[in-house]
């Protein structure tokens, strides 16, 4: 199978290679298509570098204008020049793994708009590879149960600490601790001491599968994650 990878978006590089790992580790056969790029930004270089350490299987792709790294394209089985390189990607990609940048979340919900337009399926790389679900597609498959995604207690304080607020505010999302109004301090309490604010008592918590809607609303594109027995229950 082959998994495209886009979108810039920044996160703890134990997220990544725990993420990819487990991938390779469910398909020893997973090609990896990639924007490979002169100055990659945020996560992708931490991608880069787990598939070239893992001499995972490789097709680069790269914008005609771009140098791309050498080292990169010479580790790759197949290299691709093209004016638009995310087109390139999805299309050539059975599923794609989306790096969410909380920073320009116009880019990400463009890219996964682009996606869910060919109809194919999207995991969000910045959070354990969650599924990303676009609402309002009437053929839109139910989502298949996926494995409990290790949640954000398996990180010590320290790598919490690294993250940045708007990670770490869906990371205990994710957990089911709304809070999007606290402070890093109380984001990173509530998930090392397992104490969910007074806010989150009415989020469901059974399920340990989510995944993100994506809808519009007075034109713009918004996001939540939920649990994945609720995306479940909206598109029967």
């Amino acid at each position: 199978m082959k998994y495209g990878v886009l979108g810039s978006g920044s996160a703890n590089p134990k997220v990544i290679h725990d993420s990819l790992l487990d991938l390779i580790s469910d398909d020893p056969e997973a090609v990896f298509v990639i924007h490979a790029r002169r100055a990659p930004q945020g996560a992708v270089g931490d991608v880069y570098d787990f598939l070239v350490d893992n001499e995972c299987k490789m097709v680069s792709v790269h914008r005609i204008d771009d140098n791309a790294p050498k080292a990169l394209l010479n580790a790759s089985v197949e290299v691709v020049k093209t004016e638009d390189p995310a087109r390139e990607i999805i299309g050539l990609s059975d599923e794609i793994l989306l790096l969410w940048d909380e920073q320009n979340e116009d880019s990400s919900n463009r890219l996964a708009s682009m996606v869910d337009d060919v109809g194919k399926s999207i995991k969000d790389l910045t959070m354990a590879l969650v599924p990303i679900i676009v609402e309002g597609r009437e053929d839109v498959p139910a989502p298949k149960a996926e494995e409990p995604v290790e949640e954000t207690e398996g990180f010590s304080h320290e790598e919490l600490v690294g993250m940045s607020i708007g990670v770490l505010r869906r990371h205990a999302k994710a957990m089911g601790y709304d809070m999007p109004r606290a402070s890093k301090q109380e984001i990173i309490d509530a998930i090392m001491n397992g104490e969910a604010p007074e806010v989150a008592s009415e989020v469901e918590t059974s399920s340990n599968e989510m995944g993100m809607i994506v809808w519009y609303e007075e034109g713009q594109l918004r996001t939540v994650h939920v649990p994945m027995d609720k995306i479940s229950a909206l598109l029967s």
